[in-house]
């Protein structure tokens, strides 16, 4: 990726070497990057919330190694994408113990195509000429899809499209979305453009945007430039 900014108003050391990281009260929100191609944000809460994390970032890492295979990525990406959110989901069922959830939001590129899926609360956005498109949108105007743990093989709504030049991507957690919301968004976007910086100022302008709202010390945004 060209150009990756993830921007965290708090941040905590964690010895699992998350790209980001940061846990407040019962929850934590940690964050990798494999291959400079796939991005993952992982959401927990509840008694067991550390082992879920860990869980879920080591069979993603292992599913990232078999995405990465050239063979599988025109194929059947989308099929294997399926699949490594079925094996989480299974993995943090058997420890959930019906009072530790989780979310996962992972966003996939090549240089031709992205992927974008979610089981649980996370957010990803496409800024593509100066709109705002949200990815694997809600359905049905659910907020979101069952969390990992509530169920055994919960759906995770995917989906995939063609990458143009001078697209950017945002991934966020719900929480950060509930007070920026989309149209806010696509105005901190367009005016960060303009900037040295855009990316870091998008991400900064946001994070602000929302603790000064919110008055929370805790948020977490990525903003990606393939």
């Amino acid at each position: 990726m060209e150009g990756v900014t993830s921007t965290f108003s708090h941040l905590e050391q964690d010895p699992r070497k998350f790209f980001g990281f940061y846990s407040e009260g019962t929850k934590i929100v940690a964050s990798n990057i494999f291959g400079q191609t796939c991005f993952l944000l992982i959401e927990a809460t509840g008694s067991d919330r550390d082992r879920i994390i860990e869980v879920v970032q080591q069979s993603a890492e292992l599913g990232y190694s078999i995405l990465s295979k050239k063979r599988f990525y025109n194929e059947a990406h989308g099929k294997l994408l399926e699949r490594l959110f079925n094996v989480v989901s299974r993995q943090v069922f058997k420890i959930s113990n019906g009072e530790s959830f989780g979310s996962l939001t992972i966003f996939d590129i090549s240089k031709r195509s992205w992927w974008a899926g979610r089981i649980g609360e996370g957010r990803c956005y496409l800024y593509r000429e100066k709109q705002i498109v949200r990815l694997v949108p809600d359905n049905d105007g659910v907020s979101s899809t069952p969390l990992l743990g509530e169920m055994k093989e919960p759906l995770p709504q995917l989906t995939r499209g063609d990458m143009r030049d001078g697209d950017i991507f945002v991934v966020t957690e719900k929480s950060l979305m509930s007070v920026v919301n989309e149209n806010r968004l696509q105005q901190i976007l367009t005016t960060s453009m303009e900037s040295e910086e855009p990316e870091k100022t998008a991400v900064n302008h946001m994070l602000v945007e929302a603790s000064e709202r919110r008055k929370r010390d805790t948020y977490a945004a990525w903003v990606i430039r393939p």
